[in-house]
């Protein structure tokens, strides 16, 4: 399993993870959707809104990518989102968008996003280390799904 997490600018991710150009299908997974629009364009500029009340901060998105080496059910979706907000301390009532992808000849991946900023508390959340954080990640993942390592 790979786990890849970005801390981004808004930048056009709602164009490109709705892109069917270069996704057999592009499906929002409403019922992971935490908080937020169902719509995803108004959901990023919702997120920018939201990272923009720290003024520290010049990212807006942290945006995570999950490639399986096998179909997820829902449960092992759940859990795996789980870990990860887990690991890089995204706590379990900020927003969340998530966007499956099914390119047809491998396992769906997702893209997920959240506001860089906990609207509850104002910080940012931590990227120091993140390469580290979705190593464990993935690790942990393929350890628990019985997934190549």
């Amino acid at each position: 399993m790979i786990s890849r997490t970005q801390f981004i600018a808004l930048d056009g991710q709602a164009a490109h993870l709705l892109n069917t150009d270069n996704n057999k299908r592009v499906l929002v997974r409403a019922e992971f959707v935490r908080n937020s629009p169902l719509d995803l364009l108004e959901a990023t500029r919702v997120f920018a809104a939201i990272a923009r009340t720290n003024l520290r901060t010049t990212r807006d998105l942290v945006h995570t990518k999950i490639s399986p080496a096998h179909t997820l059910s829902d449960a092992e979706l759940a859990h795996a989102l789980q870990l990860i907000e887990e690991a890089f301390g995204i706590a379990s009532t900020m927003p969340r968008f998530v966007v499956q992808h099914s390119k047809g000849d491998r396992p769906d991946h997702f893209h997920v996003l959240w506001p860089i900023v906990d609207p509850t508390t104002g910080r940012a959340v931590k990227s120091n280390d993140n390469f580290l954080q979705d190593e464990l990640v993935s690790r942990r993942l393929e350890l628990q799904f019985g997934e190549p390592i």
